[in-house]
């Protein structure tokens, strides 16, 4: 099915209430740009307190349409009757809220809003629901998820935890593992030539908001525990910034250690770097995980929650217990030292990544939801008619 009843590209209208540039913001900046535009209308909608002002600054470079949607902050009618007001206007035949954590979009109640100002058909795209909640946030959630029809995860292992956590029925799920656009060509390495991890110095890096749940504190650590020859290369921005350098500075790691800031040029960056490592406490499917592996960077990370569905262990990439800093250091000198395989790691990282793990294959499962919704309305009016 391409068009809805009127012939029109059906509006997906993406609704986002991010406090910064992250992932999930990743995630609806894919969609919106990488859906077919010919079969669909894609229409980003952000909170105005939203202050995710890089991904908003680079939608506005690409020229996609968005909006950043007021509300009266002084009254709750008035604050939650512009949404309804909005999307009476609006109209989008699909509304898909992005919700990083569990109890973003004020706890899914966006979806409420919007049933109430007559959008028909609700997506949401679940990215932690691993975070524990509490009861008042556990009722508001469960009641507003009633007016979502379709919930899209980013792993297996998360559809448990919306399962068992948020009383979500497992019909309504559906696991679409994150993609980005393929790297080879400008930005990337062809398979002859992957890194080879020379004689000289060796790059590690580490990617993702300055958080702790990140784990970069320990993968300042564990760079004591090896050789001279190898740097840590921290990607971010965040709170914890301060509190990292002054650890670098007390371990005596400030000529090893190097801190990049934010980076829109991480395919071009990631070519220079030799291994990701990614200590994390809390992720689902990390976005650098798939970015490095699309370089062809083998990655040594927590084997938690999603992650053992993005490396395969041993062949793509590690996975160490989470918490293990000697675990992590172990697994980085046995790369430094084993160029064989390092170099077959590097291959099949790169391998996997084409096989699962492409925007193409995110955006055609994305498509099977909404086309799902779209279906079911066009054959309820054929039975009305």
């Amino acid at each position: 099915m391409q068009t809805n009843i009127n012939n029109v590209s059906p509006m997906v209208a993406y609704y986002c209430d991010a406090s910064y540039t992250g992932g999930a913001e990743k995630y609806l900046y894919y969609l919106a740009k990488y859906i077919p535009h010919d079969r669909f209308r894609p229409y980003l909608i952000f909170d105005e307190d939203s202050s995710a002002e890089k991904f908003i600054s680079q939608l506005v470079r690409e020229e996609m349409q968005f909006i950043k949607l007021s509300k009266n902050k002084h009254s709750f009618t008035g604050k939650y009757g512009r949404i309804i007001s909005f999307f009476r206007q609006l109209k989008p035949d699909i509304l898909h809220i992005n919700l990083p954590g569990p109890f973003d979009a004020s706890y899914s109640l966006v979806a409420s809003l919007a049933r109430l100002a007559g959008v028909k058909h609700i997506v949401s795209t679940e990215h932690l629901p691993m975070i524990p909640s509490f009861t008042k946030s556990r009722l508001m959630k469960g009641f507003n998820t009633k007016w979502i029809d379709r919930i899209i995860t980013v792993s297996k292992d998360n559809t448990g935890h919306l399962v068992q956590n948020h009383r979500i029925p497992e019909r309504k799920i559906k696991v679409v593992y994150n993609g980005i656009p393929g790297t080879l060509g400008k930005d990337g390495k062809d398979e002859d030539s992957l890194n080879s991890v020379d004689e000289g110095r060796f790059h590690l890096v580490i990617a993702g908001s300055l958080e702790r749940r990140k784990g970069q504190t320990d993968a300042v650590k564990l760079m004591v525990e090896l050789p001279d020859l190898v740097d840590l290369y921290i990607v971010g921005e965040g709170e914890l910034e301060d509190e990292l350098k002054k650890l670098v500075f007390s371990l005596e790691l400030t000529d090893r250690v190097h801190f990049t800031g934010y980076r829109e040029d991480m395919p071009e960056f990631l070519n220079g770097m030799d291994v990701m490592i990614l200590p994390t406490r809390v992720d689902a499917t990390p976005y650098v995980i798939i970015e490095a592996m699309s370089v062809g960077l083998p990655v040594i990370a927590s084997g938690i929650y999603g992650i053992p569905e993005l490396i395969d262990d041993k062949k793509s990439g590690i996975l160490i217990k989470r918490g293990d800093i000697h675990g992590f250091a172990e697994a980085v000198r046995v790369l430094f030292k084993n160029r064989e395989l390092y170099r077959d790691m590097s291959i099949k990282a790169r391998e996997r990544f084409k096989k699962k793990f492409t925007i193409e294959e995110c955006i055609r499962n994305t498509i099977g939801v909404y086309n799902d919704l779209l279906r079911n309305k066009r054959n309820l009016r054929g039975k009305m008619d």
